[in-house]
Formats: structure tokens, sequence, C-alpha cells
């Protein structure tokens, strides 16, 4: 099945997105042990300061430098086609 380019995801779509990466990232941390022994107020910090990244180098996996487009999900038929 071919993907069909469509537009920038909305605002409420993009949210969802971010928030389940934000999920993940929470998750994953909490697996390392190392991460327990840093104080609550530190972990917030680390994980407040890294997201940004986290988001990035995620976006990068899913794009296809071909096709100019983002893959939306990871089984999705779906691109986000970078126009310019």
């Amino acid at each position: 099945m071919e993907r069909q380019p469509i537009a920038a995801p909305s605002n409420v779509e993009f949210v969802n997105m971010a928030d389940t990466s934000v999920r993940r990232l929470v998750k994953m941390a909490k697996n390392l042990s190392h991460f327990h022994k840093l104080g609550q107020q530190d972990q917030i910090l680390l994980l407040k300061g890294a997201i940004v990244e986290v988001l990035v180098l995620r976006s990068s996996k899913m794009f296809n430098s071909q096709s100019m487009s983002w893959q939306v999900g990871p089984l999705s038929t779906i691109s986000v086609c970078v126009e310019g």
C-alpha cells in the first residue's frame, strides 16, 4: 500500500503524539537504577531538559529523505511531506 501525503497533523494530534513520547521517556527513565538515586526535583529537571532532544531524535528516525516526509506512526501508511 502506497503512502499518501497529507497535511501536517492538527494541534491535537501533535499534542497526543508528544504526550505519548513523554510518557515513554518517563517510563524508560523509571527503569534506570541510577535515575532513582536522584532526588525527585532533579529527576523532573532532567526529564524536562531532555524531552526536546528525545522528540527530535525520535522524529529523525521516522524521516524518509527520499520522499522528504515523516511516517506518522510505526505502522502507518500516511506520511507528512515537507514542502519548500
